[in-house]
Formats: C-alpha cells, sequence, structure tokens
C-alpha cells in the first residue's frame, strides 16, 4: 500500500512497531521508484511523535488492530491524529470458525489475535461513526472493512 499511497497523497508516514522494518521498506521504495515517505516508530504515546494532531485525511489500520493489546488507547490516539472528516479505514478478520479452520489447515496454530473485527467495531463506535465498507468474501466472511469517521 505505502507504494500507491505516495503516489495519491503529498505525505504518507509508515507507522510500525519496528522502525528497522518500515525504514528498509521506505530506503528500498525511494531508491527504486522515488517518492516521499516518512517512517514513524509505533510507540506506547503515538501522537506525540512527529505527526501533528488533526492533520490527517486518512489513516489505515488494515489487519493490525486485532493484535493491539490496548486498543481503546490506541483508537483514542488515533482519533487525536484525524483531521475533522477523517477517515480510519479497517480491516480485520471475523475469527469465525471456517476462518479458524483455514488458519489450521495452512498451519497457523494457538491464538495470535487478541480480538475479531466485531470486538474492534464495537469499540471504534465509541469514538467513531462506523460502518461496514466491504465483507470479504460473500456469503462467508472472513474478513471485514469498516470506514470509522470522526464525530
Amino acid at each position: 500500500m505505502l507504494p500507491f499511497l505516495a503516489r495519491a497523497f503529498s505525505r504518507v508516514y509508515a507507522v510500525d512497531p519496528s522502525l528497522a522494518a518500515v525504514t528498509g521498506f521506505i530506503d528500498l521504495w525511494e531508491k527504486s521508484a522515488g517518492g516521499s515517505l516518512q517512517a514513524v516508530r509505533l510507540s506506547h504515546d503515538l501522537p506525540s511523535a512527529t505527526i501533528p494532531h488533526h492533520s490527517l485525511q486518512l489513516i489505515l489500520a488494515l489487519d493490525v488492530l486485532e493484535h493491539v493489546e490496548d486498543l481503546q488507547k490506541t483508537l483514542a490516539d488515533l482519533a487525536l491524529l484525524l483531521a475533522p472528516g477523517g477517515i480510519l479505514l479497517v480491516s480485520g478478520p471475523t475469527e469465525n470458525r471456517l476462518y479458524r479452520l483455514g488458519r489450521r489447515i495452512a498451519g497457523f496454530s494457538g491464538h495470535y489475535h487478541l480480538r475479531n473485527i466485531h470486538d474492534i467495531m464495537d469499540e471504534l463506535q465509541q469514538l467513531f461513526s462506523v460502518k461496514i465498507v466491504r465483507r470479504l468474501v460473500y456469503p462467508l466472511t472472513f474478513f471485514c472493512i469498516l470506514e470509522a469517521r470522526k464525530r
């Protein structure tokens, strides 16, 4: 997503717990295609990290919030970064039985998700107006994409 976003927007931040992973990708991208991406290390105090409050039009959290330990704080931090009318686009797994079976067939074991997309949606509704944008793959929904707008 980062190369596409860098072409579509004037400023793109890549946020990750591993700054090395993000900066490695950015270095590779800038050498091969040019463009301007900025890496920001995900910290316990995300809003104070380089990104001005109320400055982002769009935040993508694609298949990430199901792994975050303190979801309420993370969502509050993201809301602080969004500009008025800004959108937080979220995707995540449903964790239904068929999804779990597919994960097991693929060789994944144990629980590495702390929650499912329904739990995430419940938390999002505390701070945002939320709607389901897409269910993947209908009628057996494995993932949902949600649009959360600042109230």
